[in-house]
């Protein structure tokens, strides 16, 4: 206002003319023009000084020495060009050792996303493990042993699937089928037996340990290595495939309802595409949304009884429900990153109707303990604040899953045993 005043005043005065119009002096432009960009640069430096000193923290890079290793397997034979590929940290962590507990995670990046976005929560959960792992005395005195996350990406071409129901449909068939070979990996499932989701869990907890009970085996050789189900991870539309698979594998009897212990997704959007494109985008989402809704429905609670000398407290492995098919519905927790996110907005991540009360939690990184910033939508997949509480949440998590899992197989081999004296 007083700039623009001392330009009315000074800079523009009368002159004889036609109707006695003003005019302007040869020295007030320029004048003008410097008062304005020194108001511009002063209001600039004011509020980067404010933003500086009141704004909530910003993301911290992530620094990692990674190596990757393509999976080799029949059973990711597809014509698509889609790969699996296996995760190592080289900059800190020696890897697994003979004895040590492995517990499987998948990532499935988003959007143009590549494979090499689990880096940074990977090396942070390799570098929490170690830190674990050196203190194995303290770990031991507590009753959970820590494990270890070995970490699978999917790499699907940096596609854009954003845009495209189909190739949505494409990418969720091949994560499918990795979560097949990783089930037959890492024998995943609470209790795996080979059936189809459609038998009743006292027949999979009674044929799963028969034949080594019957003839003298005192610790069952197929069930003691089996896993509570795996950690899954989608990053954007990663997400929204992830959970599309999640629900696809459960129907499959060769894949099973509780090969998935956990599903986490960042900044996906759920609810619908934030920029509908494509009529077959529209059609993915109203197939994969009546599906989940359906199965929400139908969903019961599943308490099973706590293993034998344990406080009934739930773990990954049975926080869940089975729907009326009996088909099992892990958690699912959603992470959006609030204003700074300008691709996919906080409504979108909602898991309100696609998946039953209860087991869906969303979240925003402003209210995660120790990060308390909004992230921008890339970088969720590097901010240090970030994966520094996730990682000892999923090292945590896994551990207990893990442990709770073999004193459930220790309590039924014994009720097996009972039953055939």
């Amino acid at each position: 206002i007083i700039i623009m005043n001392n330009v009315l005043k000074h800079c523009i005065r009368p002159f004889p003319g036609w109707m006695g119009r003003p005019g302007i002096r040869a020295w007030a432009l320029p004048l003008a023009i410097t008062q304005i960009v020194a108001l511009i640069i002063l209001g600039t430096a004011s509020w980067m000084f404010w933003m500086k000193q009141y704004q909530l923290p910003a993301c911290e890079m992530t620094y990692v020495r990674s190596l990757f290793q393509e999976v080799s397997s029949p059973l990711l034979q597809t014509c698509t060009g889609y790969k699996l590929y296996k995760y190592r940290d080289m900059s800190h962590d020696p890897g697994p050792k003979a004895g040590d507990i492995i517990y499987p995670g998948l990532f499935v990046p988003g959007n143009a996303g590549k494979y090499i976005q689990i880096r940074p929560l990977a090396s942070e959960t390799s570098r929490y493990w170690s830190r674990l792992a050196a203190n194995r005395t303290k770990a031991a005195g507590e009753g959970v042993r820590p494990v270890y996350i070995q970490w699978y990406s999917v790499d699907t071409k940096e596609e854009l699937c954003a845009f495209d129901g189909d190739l949505l449909e494409r990418q969720v068939r091949f994560v499918v089928s990795s979560l097949r070979y990783l089930q037959h990996q890492y024998r995943l499932g609470i209790y795996s037996d080979g059936s189809s989701g459609e038998a009743s869990e006292s027949k999979k907890r009674f044929s799963c340990r028969y034949e080594e009970i019957r003839y003298g085996g005192s610790v069952p050789s197929r069930c003691a290595d089996t896993h509570p189900g795996l950690v899954l991870l989608g990053h954007s539309f990663g997400g929204v495939i992830a959970r599309a698979a999640m629900v696809a594998a459960a129907q499959q009897g060769d894949v099973g309802p509780h090969t998935v212990s956990l599903l986490l997704t960042t900044s996906s959007p759920h609810q619908r595409p934030p920029i509908p494109s494509h009529p077959s985008l529209q059609r993915f989402y109203h197939r994969h949304a009546a599906a989940a809704a359906a199965a929400g429905e139908r969903a019961t609670l599943n308490s099973p009884s706590p293993a034998a000398g344990q406080e009934g407290a739930p773990s990954l492995q049975h926080t869940g429900r089975t729907d009326g098919l009996g088909h099992f519905m892990p958690p699912v927790v959603s992470i959006n990153s609030d204003y700074n996110d300008t691709q996919v907005g906080t409504l979108l991540t909602s898991l309100s109707g696609l998946h039953p009360r209860g087991l869906g939690l969303h979240i925003s990184t402003l209210g995660i303990p120790g990060t308390w910033a909004s992230v921008q939508h890339v970088c969720l997949n590097w901010c240090n604040q970030l994966l520094q509480p996730l990682s000892r949440v999923l090292v945590g998590a896994a551990s207990e899953a893990l442990h709770t899992h073999r004193q459930q197989v220790e309590a039924l081999q014994q009720q097996a045993e009972q039953q055939l004296e």
